[in-house]
């Protein structure tokens, strides 16, 4: 109530990378209205779509995004901190995620929420329409780490991974939820004897090895030959829940 009554929002996020996509920066952090279960029920929605659905209802006036200390690698929360000495602020949300994106390394046109904005008219992501005062983007430019995995290398440790034609959503959240929440925590046993598919182009292979799990809504039409994770990307806890659940009941 106190949010919905108030005279002036003013959105004041950390850039950071993220696990679910590239970065998470103004128009996402939006989320931070909601109560955890409806922050949950966007992964079943369309997680970029949902925070574009968000913005358009509580759009802040002034968006001033921090990265005097922002974070690289395994965001939002077991990344590394950056030392970056910037802040960036602006009256069009989209637009600073867009210059922040730029800062970052990365094309603001790769975070789908972003793109998904700017085709919807809340803001502009064309770098070149962008008047930036004050330091160049050039100037403070420094590409911040991102979690990448060669998923072909987990084969030899029992667990094989098709990925073909995978948004960064569900890519990053991939990444994110083997990387750290199973192999650096030591449970990725969990995972060991099963065949994880992801991504709107990808085939069940002809041969593969173990249990079938189909991952994210682009798999759904394979549910019937194998488990189903749904999401839209699905949530990392998700992920961490239905194999722990499973191994439970193998036990």
């Amino acid at each position: 109530e106190a949010f919905m009554e108030a005279d002036v929002i003013i959105n004041a996020p950390v850039m950071k990378t993220h696990d679910a996509f590239p970065a998470t920066l103004g128009l996402k952090n939006m989320k931070g209205v909601l109560q955890e279960k409806d922050k949950k029920r966007f992964h079943k929605w369309g997680l970029a779509q949902s925070i574009v659905d968000l913005n358009k209802l509580v759009l802040p006036q002034i968006t001033v995004l921090d990265g005097t200390v922002a974070m690289e690698g395994m965001g939002p929360t077991h990344g590394t901190p950056v030392n970056l000495g910037v802040i960036i602020s602006s009256f069009d949300t989209v637009a600073a995620d867009s210059v922040a994106a730029a800062v970052m390394g990365i094309d603001p046109l790769e975070i789908e929420y972003v793109k998904l904005a700017f085709e919807q008219g809340l803001g502009c992501a064309d770098l070149s329409r962008i008047e930036v005062v004050g330091l160049r983007i050039e100037e403070v430019k420094r590409p911040f780490k991102r979690l990448k995995l060669d998923f072909a290398s987990y084969r030899e440790k029992g667990i094989e991974i098709y990925e073909k034609g995978a948004c960064s959503g569900c890519r990053n959240t991939m990444e994110a939820f083997i990387a750290y929440y199973m192999e650096s925590k030591g449970r990725l046993g969990l995972l060991k004897g099963y065949t994880l598919i992801f991504g709107q182009n990808v085939k069940i292979p002809d041969k593969y090895e173990g249990k079938l799990v189909n991952i994210g809504l682009c798999t759904k039409k394979f549910r019937e030959k194998g488990e189903y994770v749904p999401g839209c990307p699905p949530h990392p806890h998700d992920l961490v829940t239905f194999f722990e659940e499973r191994s439970r009941i193998l036990k």
